[in-house]
């Protein structure tokens, strides 16, 4: 599963890429403009995770903004437990939503559904949220995908494998699709 993928994207069509989820994807790209761009001012919470992502990346005048109100408030009753602690997350998770119910439409239609037949990837979370929320007859299109899916990772692993026990250090990738696989891309939180 060699990946390729397109530098911006602004729906699942274009986010379509082998070996990589493509809700994923989007998340990762929409969280990276929530950190970098001017809406990071609107955050006043943030998770350990996007604290540190915050520190890295983000405009150093806003991130400091952000912090200062964080540290101004930290003496304050936290959030009550049940709620999202973190503005990036609770964004995320939204999006979340909408790029699901855009896979599901996409999934409808049969030049989507074929390309992912045959060359698309989920990670497993996503996976499961679409076969909870696809038409019937769309399901095991899900299911044929995972399952093709599960038969790459396990036969690149088992090349890494055998690679390993002569010293060959060559498709060490497939741990990275493996991690995606099964925890969705890095920096998306589950």
């Amino acid at each position: 599963m060699k990946a390729t993928r397109a530098a911006f994207t602004e729906g699942i069509q274009q986010a379509l890429a082998k070996g990589h989820c493509p809700i994923c994807s989007l998340l990762v790209e929409f969280q990276n403009t929530l950190i970098t761009g001017t809406k990071i001012e609107e955050v006043n919470r943030v998770c350990n995770y996007h604290a540190w992502a915050v520190a890295k990346v983000a405009p150093a005048d806003l991130a400091a903004r952000i912090f200062y109100r964080m540290v101004a408030q930290s003496g304050q009753v936290s959030v009550p437990s049940g709620e999202l602690s973190c503005d990036i997350c609770e964004s995320i998770y939204e999006h979340d939503g909408a790029r699901i119910a855009e896979m599901i439409q996409q999934m409808k239609g049969a030049s989507v559904r074929q390309w992912m037949t045959f060359q698309g990837s989920f990670c497993l979370a996503h996976a499961q949220k679409l076969g909870n929320a696809l038409p019937a007859e769309l399901r095991d299109v899900v299911g044929e995908i995972m399952s093709r899916n599960r038969k790459e990772l396990l036969e690149e692993l088992t090349a890494l494998l055998e690679h390993l026990t002569h010293g060959d250090r060559t498709g060490w990738g497939a741990l990275g699709r493996a991690a995606e696989f099964l925890t969705s891309q890095r920096g998306i939180l589950r």
